[in-house]
């Protein structure tokens, strides 16, 4: 099975959604905002980006057949929601592959940013952006490896992101 962006996650109910979830995973140590860096030490790294940006998720993702295949996130108090759907063009090779593929990593793309810019004095400071959470689910075989090629590939070519 492939990895996909889960359909649907966009809609500004679910991207609060989502990053209430991801909070609460910070919360617990599961996930590390901006690396664990000060804004002074992003400053001084010149480390700008997004808060989660390439962090994983394990045996968080269940997926739940209706008319379409749901895409649910579990929450640190392991209540699930519905955050999206499987693309429609992958329904068909997902369904097929459900009872054989029971785990999955959540990739993290985009969210809350902070980023580097520079003053009138070429003084450097962050300002905070948003931008949208891309959940991009992984399918991981009995053995915990992932039946995909690797992660993180090139998400652009590969139209994750814009």
């Amino acid at each position: 099975m492939e990895e996909f962006r889960v359909a649907g996650a966009n809609h500004e109910e679910k991207q609060e959604l989502i990053q209430e979830i991801f909070d609460g995973y910070a919360s617990k140590g599961k996930l590390e905002s901006w690396y664990g860096m000060s804004d002074q030490e992003i400053i001084e790294e010149e480390e700008d980006g997004a808060e989660f940006e390439d962090q994983t998720l394990q045996g968080v993702i269940t997926l739940e057949k209706d008319n379409a295949i749901k895409v649910l996130l579990t929450d640190v108090d392991n209540h699930k929601h519905p955050v999206g759907y499987v693309p429609k063009r992958m329904n068909k090779k997902v369904d097929t592959q459900m009872e054989y593929i029971s785990i999955y990593d959540l990739d993290i793309l985009g969210g809350r940013e902070k980023i580097i810019s520079m003053d009138d004095n070429d003084n450097k400071y962050l300002y905070e952006d948003e931008s949208e959470l891309i959940l991009v689910v992984q399918p991981v075989d009995k053995e915990g490896n992932r039946t995909t090629k690797g992660k993180n590939t090139d998400w652009v070519s590969r139209g994750y992101l814009r």
